[in-house]
């Protein structure tokens, strides 16, 4: 099982599921990370968090570690 936090920088998945409380995943959802979407990990701070995504086309976001790891991916 992979998650957001595996992607390797500028390599694109595509959103499997989301795991974690119903508060966590409603807020994903509400972000606009849906399962089916493609998503590109962009870059990383220094200490690994947040995470600078790409959603689709044209939106970025930047999300915290124990965010990216409910994230999960399609094999990639």
């Amino acid at each position: 099982m992979r998650t957001l936090l595996d992607l390797p920088k500028n390599t694109k998945a595509k959103i499997k599921s989301i795991n974690g409380s119903e508060e966590s995943r409603e807020r994903l959802l509400a972000l606009g990370i849906l399962p089916g979407d493609d998503v590109e990990l962009i870059g990383r701070a220094w200490f690994g968090s947040p995470l600078a995504i790409k959603l689709g086309k044209s939106n970025f976001i930047a999300l915290r570690r124990e965010h990216a790891l409910q994230i999960i991916l399609e094999e990639f």
